[in-house]
């Protein structure tokens, strides 16, 4: 019989037991952290396919720093990728309990794993089940939500890791593997006999659920990483690459990010206030359809199919409304059959837009929305929007089990509807699914046509102009893009005799940017009188301005081999001072053409209203020609235009680009001609 006196105290051998285990779970994680393996941890985003997938690689071997396993993590998301590093240690709590820590980006957490109990000569573990708690509270149901989209039903309320280990051994979830907030801890026993110690269970022979489980550890730990120590989310400390902490609350069936939104469309070249977009995500993220309204070319369009895309990864419908539109053009109507045999259903855009079954629901965008009679075309819409579930005057054949034809009534179902009819054709209207329509300024007086319970179920948002700097960046990169694409640089006109004097987009940047923004671009001093912004003003869209310097750049590139122009068409010109501002000219010239195509249809919208409209007609017109004057005195801005006699080409100038610019006027707005007249005498020469 053994010396109990030899025996040390129960702490004394609790302290040596829980030594002897730490050091065998150490001896587990320095054999298997020193292999030169990478683990991959992949998830796929089953609610869209379409999204990039999260991939977490561990690249091994992990270096060492005292007691720490220093281990390399990668992460990547489509393009974007992160590396840094997590450090990992087996510890010894002061109670006995041995622990995993977990530390990296400032952000450390230890895991209670096993605590060992004395029962008479043996030391056992407490637990065999062990529930991983951060901060006190289990894992939350969010962060399943961010790594595993799409997953309606769990098979068990904690989720596995789907970590596939590949250490030599071909098992994908090899034995006793932890699941996503709870795991198996292999039973540990520890002897004392004559004063020694001795594990009854060999750690070795666990070798592999001890690795999964560190591995586990630092899965859960990267995805809980987002809690601060009290439990909540916190918002900043996450490493590069991996989700942000706003992913893991609640998502909406739409959940759209207005600051990536904004970044994701100036990335693409599309500048919008800031307010323009945190509205519209707002009002489409609280389930509210959305009618975009604006100037032409504001990129209402552009901005309706952008959060289609952003929203549901698929490409809108796009449909353009017109005055014949009936209900049958938005929900369906009978159509005859190819073969001539009779009539069949012909879903409209709606139902084309929200898909039949297993086909994937896409936005429906409509432009000019309120070209159409929409109260009279919306027909049972109206309840559809507010949620419920309708039944359509119609019938449509489909095939049934004995392989025969079956007509049944078409059937539009709310997608919170959870009614299932077999004897009906259904439609369902998916929770995420939204309508947004376009409407210009010109029509907005069109919005009181609309009824009171149409407006309801749509956010009027008013396209604004971006700002004054922003609209002149845009500018400043059509010239670049434009010039690049025309070859300008060598096929413009070359006005020079001798030596080369090419026409340019970028001799006329400054006029271009005064006359759609009110003053030059990097001139903050620049004083034009009485300014105006057509862009700014919402008299016409930034796309119009991108239409212009298109048009301009086509106009003054030259076809033909022998592109010198002759100047002695041009009355009372003085070849050695006029030699630079030749090109200018004929540049402007064209600028005022692509005015009279491109700007003065959109002012005729002016003409039309209120009074206020009509003072703004007015401010618009006087801005366009202060707009050409920036270089040139009236009488010397002539109109210019390359004309073909023979073989040669020769410039002509007939009158001033004022008296040009005017002509067009009189005849669009007869009634303003002599209102404008005397105030635009500085620019126009007598004969007008």
């Amino acid at each position: 019989m053994p010396d109990e006196s030899q025996n040390p105290s129960d702490e004394e051998g609790n302290s040596e037991v829980v030594k002897l285990v730490l050091e065998e779970i150490k001896k587990v994680y320095d054999k298997y952290f020193s292999r030169e393996k990478n683990i991959s941890f992949e998830i796929k985003d089953k609610k869209n396919d379409s999204k990039p997938n999260w991939k977490l690689n561990f690249v091994m071997p992990a270096k060492k720093d005292g007691e720490e396993h220093i281990i390399g993590v990668e992460s990547t998301k489509g393009r974007k990728k992160s590396e840094h590093q997590v450090r990992f240690k087996v510890v010894n709590d002061k109670d006995g309990t041995i622990k995993f820590a977990v530390r990296g980006n400032a952000k450390s957490k230890s895991f209670d794993i096993l605590t060992l109990e004395k029962e008479s000569n043996e030391w056992i573990s407490d637990s065999e089940e062990v529930n991983l708690k951060y901060s006190g509270k289990s894992i939350s149901d969010y962060i399943k939500n961010v790594w595993f989209p799409g997953e309606k039903e769990y098979s068990s309320p904690s989720l596995e890791i789907p970590l596939k280990v590949d250490w030599g051994w071909t098992k994908e979830k090899p034995g006793g593997w932890p699941t996503f907030s709870k795991f198996e801890v292999p039973l540990v026993r520890v002897n004392n006999s004559d004063g020694e110690y001795v594990l009854k269970e060999g750690i070795k022979k666990r070798e592999e659920k001890w690795l999964n489980i560190g591995l586990s550890v630092i899965v859960y730990w990267i995805l809980c990483n987002v809690y601060n120590d009290g439990g909540n989310l916190r918002d900043n400390g996450l490493p590069d690459g991996f989700p942000k902490a706003k992913d893991y609350r609640p998502e909406r069936p739409v959940n759209l990010d207005p600051t990536d939104v904004h970044q994701d469309l100036e990335e693409k070249g599309l500048y919008f206030p800031w307010h323009v977009i945190e509205s519209a995500c707002a009002a489409l993220n609280a389930g509210k359809n959305v009618i975009f309204t604006g100037p032409p070319g504001s990129g209402k369009s552009k901005l309706a199919s952008f959060l289609s895309r952003q929203a549901t990864g698929e490409k809108p419908l796009m449909a353009t409304a017109s005055p014949a539109w009936t209900t049958g053009d938005l929900l369906g109507r009978y159509m005859p059959r190819r073969n001539d045999h009779g009539l069949e259903f012909s879903k409209g855009f709606f139902l084309r837009a929200v898909g039949e079954e297993e086909e994937r629901s896409r936005w429906l965008v409509v432009d000019e929305f309120n070209r159409a009679d929409i109260d009279a075309c919306f027909g049972e819409l109206f309840s559809v929007l507010a949620g419920d579930s309708v039944e359509l005057p119609y019938k449509k054949e489909i095939e049934n089990n004995e392989s025969t034809f079956v007509e049944k009534p078409v059937r539009i179902v709310s997608g919170t509807d959870e009614e299932e009819g077999e004897s009906y054709v259904d439609y369902q209207v998916p929770e995420e699914f939204r309508l947004i329509g376009t409407m210009n300024d010109a029509d907005r007086s069109g919005l009181n046509d609309l009824s009171f319970a149409l407006m309801r179920r749509f956010a009027i948002i008013r396209v604004e102009a971006p700002r004054i700097e922003d609209v002149q960046d845009i500018i400043e990169t059509r010239v670049k893009e434009v010039s690049n694409n025309l070859n300008l640089h060598e096929s413009a006109w070359d006005v020079s005799k001798g030596k080369t004097k090419r026409c340019s987009l970028k001799l006329i940047e400054e006029e271009i940017c005064t006359l759609f923004t009110s003053k030059p671009k990097d001139n903050e001093n620049y004083n034009l009188g009485e300014n105006y912004n057509l862009v700014g003003e919402g008299v016409v869209g930034i796309s119009v301005a991108e239409d212009v310097i298109r048009f301009v750049g086509e106009g003054i590139r030259s076809e033909i081999d022998d592109n010198n122009l002759e100047r002695s068409e041009i009355k009372n010109w003085d070849i050695n001072d006029g030699l630079p501002e030749l090109a200018r000219m004929l540049t402007l010239s064209y600028l005022s053409l692509a005015t009279v195509l491109q700007i003065f249809p959109q002012l005729e919208a002016l003409s039309m209203g209120a009074d206020k409209n009509k003072d703004k007609l007015t401010k618009a017109v006087l801005h366009i020609f202060r707009s050409f004057h920036l270089q040139f005195d009236t009488d010397d801005l002539g109109m210019l235009r390359v004309k073909h006699e023979g073989e040669r080409y020769i410039i002509k100038r007939d009158e001033t680009i004022s008296s040009f610019l005017f002509r067009d006027l009189k005849s669009r707005f007869p009634h303003h001609a002599e209102q404008w007249r005397r105030a635009l005498e500085d620019y126009l020469p007598e004969a007008n």
